[in-house]
């Protein structure tokens, strides 16, 4: 398509951009005209879902304009009327629409304007493709939105979270690879956030917006879509799931603090799961010469270390971490972590561990120490 003289192709895009909610917005006066252009986008869009279109780009990208399109009509009936008629016409269909970002992006506003039964049919026509729908570059978000917004939390469990689960009687650890990949361990951060995951770092400020609460309008307030509270659902979804993510964490430390997807789910899992003292031995029993070398592994330990000390989240009143790691190292701790640039950095953030801190300073404040310090000119031994 091209563009008119003098303007810009970037111009030309903004202009053009989501048609729909532009003409909502010039007929918003006019309720016959606004009628007749809702009800010709909903009937064209039907037939598409009828003959089977929706993995086409352009048919996910209209319905991503139309839901995006509702979000700011002022008509608060007339719009969750509206969504939630498309959302029971998509809901057997989900796995067809989801292969680009647009599409993923529509399911997600579905999902949250769906009456209770079409959202269970939304989570069922994804059994057996939970796991390769998280790996998917954009497909991933719905699985997310599944969990963060469904009340009913058996359904979730069913459909969703059972399919990720190792089987007691197979083989291997499936846990390990979805915590390891780039997009999969996502759904492991949702469960064990100990923030709103719509306000974690963890997640791109786009990606938040399409997790966040789908609110609608009810005599003059906005209200969520989704009834149960927010940290009661995770709390019931974690408890489902806590068992395997704790032997997950207790068997892979190693693994997961070099890996940079991996690191991110043992600190999230260390601060929520309540087993504090069990990991942090085990992450201790992990750290090896090649672990504080490494890039990713040398921050991981230093982060939980500073989470710990600063009691982030919902983490340990004590500090297990630190304690496991001076009863490993103490008297030796320029030999082993601090026998590199990267060790010592962590060295410096366990000296400010409150009681044990003011032993890992006594010992390395020794003569001897300070004179190997001096020899070493790093820029943590300032």
């Amino acid at each position: 398509f091209g563009t008119r003289d003098g303007e810009s192709k970037q111009e030309h895009r903004e202009k053009a951009f989501n048609v729909f909610a532009k003409l909502l917005q010039e007929h918003r006066n006019d309720v016959k005209k606004r009628s007749l252009l809702l009800s010709h986008t909903s009937s064209l869009l039907h037939r598409m879902i009828d003959r089977s279109l929706l993995s086409l780009d352009y048919v996910q990208h209209l319905l991503w304009d139309y839901y995006d399109g509702l979000s700011s009509d002022a008509d608060a009936d007339l719009v969750g009327t509206s969504r939630a008629d498309m959302a029971a016409a998509l809901a057997d269909h989900i796995p067809h629409m989801i292969s680009s970002r647009r599409g993923a992006s529509a399911a997600c506003a579905a999902f949250g304007c769906a009456a209770a039964k079409d959202r269970k049919k939304m989570m069922r026509s994804l059994r057996g493709y939970v796991r390769s729908t998280l790996e998917h570059r954009d497909a991933h978000l719905v699985p997310l939105r599944m969990i963060l917004t469904c009340d009913d939390t058996v359904s979730s469990k069913k459909f969703i979270l059972d399919e990720l689960l190792p089987d007691p009687e197979g083989g291997g650890d499936p846990l390990l690879d979805l915590a390891l990949h780039p997009t999969a361990h996502k759904m492991l951060l949702v469960l064990l956030s100990s923030v709103d995951p719509t306000t974690s770092p963890h997640f791109p400020p786009d990606e938040r917006v399409l997790l966040a609460p789908t609110m609608v309008l009810v005599e003059g307030k906005l209200v969520s879509t989704s009834r149960k509270d927010p940290a009661v659902r995770r709390t019931e979804l974690l408890k489902h799931a806590q068992t395997p993510v704790a032997t997950l964490c207790r068997s892979h430390a190693r693994t997961m603090m070099m890996d940079r997807c991996g690191a991110a789910v043992l600190r999230e899992a260390f601060m929520v799961l309540g087993e504090e003292d069990r990991l942090a031995n085990d992450v201790v029993a992990s750290v090896t010469t090649e672990v504080l070398e490494h890039e990713t592994g040398h921050l991981t330990l230093k982060r939980m270390l500073a989470a710990e000390v600063k009691g982030e989240g919902n983490g340990p009143k004590s500090l297990p971490l630190a304690e496991a790691m001076y009863k490993t190292y103490g008297k030796k701790l320029l030999e082993t972590i601090g026998a590199s640039n990267r060790g010592a950095f962590v060295l410096s953030v366990l000296a400010t561990a409150g009681t044990i801190g003011e032993k890992v300073q006594k010992e390395i404040m020794k003569k001897k120490c300070m004179e190997k310090l001096k020899k070493k000119n790093w820029r943590c031994t300032k």
